[in-house]
């Protein structure tokens, strides 16, 4: 019997993918787009992370589908811990069409820096079995 995506109950991990971006900052940054991705295929956003080894004065990030953020509030940075950013309760913000892309953007204080910073997008294909539609 073949899987198909409404198959897949929407708690699987097996229906997520991971995008992994390092961030090479420079002081006095805003909204400095790091990465542009388009899946090919309508999304979720199911979870945003970030970690660095070092953190000078500010440092943020920011997930948008679109132009709209996925995120509460900007994701923030703390040497040698991983953090998990707080998703827009939206449910609009955190899908995506085909088309759309996500796009990763940081920004730094006028003496704001990361080393060896990362932002990991967690997303899956939308939908799968249990989920709703919003059009």
């Amino acid at each position: 019997m073949p899987i198909h995506d409404r198959s897949i109950k929407r708690d699987a991990h097996v229906a997520e993918k991971e995008l992994a971006i390092q961030l090479i900052t420079a002081t006095g940054q805003t909204a400095v787009k790091a990465l542009g991705f388009t899946p090919g295929h309508a999304f979720q956003i199911v979870k945003v992370k970030t970690w660095c080894s070092a953190v000078t004065a500010t440092a943020t990030a920011d997930v948008k589908i679109g132009g709209t953020s996925a995120l509460n509030a900007a994701a923030t940075f703390t040497a040698n811990t991983e953090n998990a950013a707080t998703l827009s309760g939206t449910l609009a913000n955190v899908q995506g069409s085909s088309t759309d892309q996500i796009t990763v953007t940081y920004t730094t204080d006028g003496t704001g820096a990361l080393t060896n910073g990362r932002v990991v997008v967690v997303y899956r294909i939308f939908p799968l079995a249990g989920d709703g539609f919003v059009s």
